[in-house]
């Protein structure tokens, strides 16, 4: 939609009010984190109204966003998608509410690909010996053990660990299932003497804790042991894709694998994880052998002396 409707309305009043309203949901921090972004960048760009957030606009605040201002890492398309969205939906809520009758169409970036980097088996044990601080290490082997994201193992409680059924439930009592699941999985054994100390030593009520204080991101000391151990293009979010492929490609069926990662179908999984299967595509390798055997692709022989004349 378009139009001057938008013209003296504020946008961070808009996305504020949004914002405000998510309060309790599952999305509310991202959202809030989209916020804070289109507060500096509305502040230090001098944009003002809802009407000025036209596509010229946008791709500025795309250009703007591209390196992060705390770590001086570039930003992911799927990241920006998140902002531009929080964008979006505010103008939608406040269309919806009556506040705005038009509001600027707002352009999300292409979808970026799946990602494919995962550790080695032998890239996460170097990664282990390097983790010098536990409560890094016990969040490396919940991720590794669990396959969840790296936001679910920092806010994971001790009430959401059961050691008598044995199994963790990512999703806090009270809480509302978004897109992002957060599924009940079970207790490895080499997970559960972690989560014996934890339960016995947490201060705060939270598995991974520092200090005596929660933690919201573990991304500097991950980046730091990842430098120690030689291991380069890795986030605390490669554990979770790690955990998965290791499993796909050992065999493990996929809807097992799509369990644990909290995918409500295997679709996603399948798209992702399948090639990693030893028996990926065997069939039609098979059928292919069969069709076009080794003995009907011999090269023709050559007379030498006759191709020297």
């Amino acid at each position: 939609m378009n139009g001057s409707a938008g013209s003296a309305v504020p946008v961070l009043d808009v996305l504020s009010g949004y914002v405000k309203r998510l309060t309790g949901r599952p999305s509310h921090e991202s959202a809030r984190y989209a916020l804070k972004a289109w507060t500096e960048f509305c502040m230090e760009q001098d944009v003002v109204y809802v009407h000025e957030m036209t596509i010229p606009v946008q791709e500025r605040f795309v250009a703007w966003r591209r390196i992060s201002r705390s770590t001086g890492c570039p930003i992911s398309n799927g990241t920006m998608n998140r902002n531009l969205d929080v964008l979006r939906a505010s103008f939608y809520d406040a269309w919806r509410r009556g506040e705005l009758a038009s509001f600027p169409y707002v352009r999300l970036l292409p979808k970026p690909s799946p990602r494919d980097r995962f550790l080695t088996e032998e890239e996460v044990q170097r990664l282990l010996a390097a983790c010098d601080e536990p409560h890094l290490r016990r969040f490396v082997l919940l991720a590794l053990h669990t396959l969840q994201r790296p936001s679910a193992i920092l806010n994971l409680r001790i009430e959401q660990v059961d050691l008598v059924w044995n199994r963790i439930n990512f999703l806090p009592a009270g809480g509302v299932q978004s897109n992002k699941r957060k599924p009940i999985v079970p207790i490895t054994s080499t997970l559960r003497p972690e989560l014996e100390r934890a339960l016995k030593e947490s201060v705060t009520g939270f598995v991974v804790e520092f200090g005596g204080n929660a933690l919201k991101k573990v991304r500097r000391s991950f980046r730091t042991a990842c430098k120690r151990a030689g291991i380069r293009n890795a986030t605390p979010g490669v554990l979770r894709h790690t955990g998965a492929t290791l499993l796909a490609a050992a065999g493990v069926p996929l809807r097992e694998v799509s369990g644990m990662l909290g995918h409500t179908t295997s679709r996603i999984t399948e798209e992702v994880y399948a090639k990693r299967r030893p028996e990926f595509l065997a069939e039609a390798a098979r059928t292919l052998d069969r069709l076009f055997p080794a003995e009907t692709a011999q090269p023709a022989q050559h007379n030498v002396e006759s191709c020297r004349t």
